[in-house]
């Protein structure tokens, strides 16, 4: 099996740490000075599903500012590039704002307007995302379930009541086996259940870390069933930013071995929900494994809400308000995801200016209200 390093498909972020670039794959937004108040123009695009495009903003020698949108289509990925006499095209739907202040106004119009086009952005959260939480990360991948066990009474005592498992737990990706190194779970499956159990007897809710696409090249399911992995028009299998394979969220095989690992925590072992984890969340490249019967190799990018609505689905048939918190890792969130979350978070922040950006961001497109 031959591997390759390739960015993620579309407009994926920059590798900057805390960039919001990755928002011009939904607005892009500009200001202009003139007397008396300041003028700013935003284009948004309000598809039903992501589009495969790039909306560039350039300052000009001249002082001037161009802004476009640009698709260009690409047979390769089963696009018509060419139009014979008498055919016609639709472009991407867009919209253009003029607002005042900053992107706060665009953007909660913009979600106004994929909600009115039948996107269903919650404009309200519940109230965990409120409460505060603990996780095992302080630790890194070396934490031990003594070490855990140990700091609950402390944590009850500041009022938390959330004690989350975070990365470390498993073997590789993809397999999703439990770790069984000593001081961590070395009976395996008994020993999660028992640590579970635990958790709860001392009036704590625990909810699983988890990157649902990821799989370790090493692992025994990219040696066994290459055919769930997004594939490449060479034949090669592209390697996220974490260095992993990723499984096709558009081909259902795919999807049922991610349902089968979620199933497991939360009916088997008893966890409350999950923290779903890594830049790979945003995005995935377009997909030619033959295996998949794809219409077009961008399903895979255009369908990633499907692993999502997945989750949500099956979250809710097998546990009363469960958890559910994603972190794609300094970067905004899809509006085409946030149907089926209740949690986005504002991750890995260099300052509080950072900090303050996201969670404006994440506000004027969902909303700041509680249910």
């Amino acid at each position: 099996m031959k591997r390759i390093k390739s960015p993620v498909f579309g407009s994926y972020p920059s590798r900057e740490p805390g960039s919001l670039r990755c928002l011009l794959r939904v607005i892009t937004s500009l200001c202009m000075v003139i007397p008396w108040f300041t003028v700013c123009l935003a284009a948004e695009e309000v598809q039903l599903r992501a589009p495969r495009i790039s909306l560039p903003v350039e300052v000009r020698a001249d002082q001037k500012v161009e802004l476009a949108v640009i698709e260009k289509p690409l047979q390769r990925l089963g696009q018509q590039e060419w139009m014979k006499p008498g055919e016609s095209y639709r472009t991407v739907m867009t919209s253009i704002l003029f607002h005042r202040l900053d992107f706060y106004d665009p953007l909660s119009i913009y979600g106004k307007l994929l909600r009115k086009r039948g996107v269903p952005i919650p404009e309200t959260s519940p109230a965990y995302a409120y409460e505060p939480y603990w996780k095992s990360w302080g630790w890194g991948r070396d934490f031990t379930v003594e070490k855990i066990l140990g700091i609950l009474p402390e944590l009850k005592v500041m009022g938390i009541n959330a004690a989350n498992l975070d990365d470390g737990w498993y073997d590789y990706f993809g397999d999703w086996q439990i770790n069984r190194a000593q001081g961590k779970f070395p009976g395996g499956e008994p020993d999660m259940v028992d640590f579970v159990k635990k958790v709860h007897a001392q009036g704590f809710k625990t909810n699983l870390w988890w990157y649902p696409l990821g799989v370790t090249p090493q692992s025994r399911l990219a040696r066994e069933h290459p055919e769930l992995l997004v594939q490449n028009e060479s034949g090669d299998y592209p390697l996220d930013i974490e260095d992993l394979y990723q499984l096709c969220p558009a081909y259902e095989p795919a999807l049922a071995h991610i349902r089968n690992v979620l199933t497991r925590a939360i009916s088997v072992w008893d966890f409350d929900g999950v923290y779903t984890d890594f830049q790979g969340l945003s995005a995935v490249p377009a997909c030619f494994n033959k295996a998949h019967a794809h219409k077009a190799p961008l399903d895979s990018f255009q369908q990633m809400p499907k692993l999502f609505d997945m989750i949500f689905t099956t979250l809710h048939k097998l546990k009363n308000d469960p958890y559910h918190e994603v972190c794609i890792c300094s970067l905004p969130h899809s509006p085409y995801f946030m149907p089926f979350y209740d949690l986005a978070n504002a991750s890995d922040p260099l300052n509080p200016k950072q900090v303050r950006t996201r969670v404006k961001v994440e506000k004027g497109i969902r909303g700041g209200t509680t249910r």
